[in-house]
């Protein structure tokens, strides 16, 4: 990167920190607070097993189907209404949580309300999220789009990362509605935040026929569906990283505390990661990132089941290299994808059919797991991300992406 462009891209950074990158934060922290214990606290309202992980599964389709209203929406009322609209919708449905687990288990009402509450604040997180991933790539020029992209996700991870710990605190000198507590806060900080500072200037649309990337009139759909086969190779293997870690460490019969040790190593893994993936896509494009990030997760997992206990760290490892070194592709190639106008709107149902791969993967587990045995699942899951790899260095050397 030269230095005109290392000078862009720091002044692009200051201009982002305020009005998206600390309420990313915030929201992040709070959902990261909140997302472990949902199970928990369905459980202690009197849900099932096997209804309580029914609940979880609902939120991640409630995201899918909501990204795409989500999006015509923050096209129509703009970003930073959009994230305050979303933050009060999260706190009433974060009231509604509390309420239900304060009246607990014997009011009759108290589980349909949490149901309610949660799929609620599922829908809010997509919206913030939207209206953020907008306002960023609405923002920045198309030469340091995707360092400001790659921090934007870490900045996420940061937020995923510190959540829980702040949440596990909290239930531990109140209860389960701690996380929640914590989710609240966080929320009406981040709203605190977008309320105070002023709306970002759009950057300079380049005119038509110059050599900028990611400047395009119209949505080119072929292009779309070429790019989006491999983006969802590569959200499975995300999607499946979250269950393969704690499910294989529980195979080895290792101790939870150590099987939480690996998933805090990965995701300190992922986190310093983001800082060169953004610089070197804006450099040598995008390809050169997201295929050594497949490759590395694709590694990670055949691996993993193999050698026992080493073979599980090494793959974990190889899985939070690859995956923190994607920090920010998908939303990169959302962004160079979208057209100038409706931009909002296309990225709406581009998070929503991203989503699907990461809701697909933990249902390919499940069922590999019912006919063959986890072991083949986990690579099988290595064998999609490798196909992802192959498929965008097929897209590179046809030159339909850099």
């Amino acid at each position: 990167m030269t230095g005109t462009q290392t000078s862009e891209s720091r002044q692009v950074m200051r201009r982002l920190l305020w009005p998206a990158f600390v309420p990313t934060f915030l929201f992040s922290l709070g959902t990261g607070a909140s997302t472990p214990v949902v199970l928990v606290a369905a459980l202690s309202l009197g849900y099932a097993q096997p209804a309580a992980a029914a609940l979880v599964s609902s939120l991640a389709l409630a995201a899918v189907l909501g990204s795409g209203p989500a999006g015509l929406v923050v096209q129509r009322v703009g970003e930073r209404r959009s994230m305050l609209a979303a933050a009060a919708v999260a706190v009433l449905a974060l009231a509604g949580a509390l309420v239900a687990l304060g009246r607990g288990p014997a009011a009759p009402a108290s589980g349909g309300l949490f149901a309610a509450s949660v799929v609620l604040l599922s829908l809010a997180e997509v919206f913030f999220g939207l209206a953020r991933q907008t306002m960023v790539a609405e923002a920045v020029p198309p030469s340091v789009r995707a360092r400001a992209m790659s921090t934007f996700g870490g900045v996420q991870r940061a937020g995923r990362l510190v959540g829980p710990v702040v949440g596990s605190a909290a239930i531990a000198l109140t209860s389960v509605a701690g996380g929640f507590w914590v989710q609240l806060a966080a929320v009406v900080l981040a709203a605190a935040v977008v309320g105070r500072v002023p709306d970002l200037p759009r950057a300079p649309v380049p005119r038509a026929g110059t050599a900028a990337v990611g400047v395009v009139d119209r949505v080119d759909v072929r292009m779309v569906a070429l790019v989006l086969v491999g983006v969802l190779a590569l959200a499975l293997a995300r999607g499946n990283r979250d269950v393969v870690l704690p499910l294989w460490g529980t195979e080895l019969q290792l101790d939870p505390e150590l099987i939480a040790l690996v998933f805090a190593g990965v995701s300190a893994v992922e986190l310093v990661m983001f800082v060169p993936a953004g610089a070197l896509m804006d450099r040598h494009g995008r390809v050169v990132v997201v295929v050594p990030c497949l490759v590395l997760m694709a590694v990670g997992f055949a691996v993993m089941p193999l050698l026992g206990t080493p073979g599980y760290l090494v793959g974990a490892t190889l899985i939070g290299i690859g995956n923190g070194l994607g920090a920010g592709i998908v939303k990169t190639l959302g962004a160079d994808l979208s057209p100038a106008g409706g931009r909002a709107r296309f990225l709406g149902w581009w998070t929503g059919l991203v989503q699907i791969g990461q809701v697909a993967g933990p249902a390919m587990i499940s069922v590999g797991t019912l006919v063959g045995s986890l072991a083949l699942a986990v690579q099988l899951t290595g064998a999609v991300a490798l196909a992802g790899a192959l498929w965008f260095v097929l897209l590179r050397v046809r030159g339909r992406l850099h």
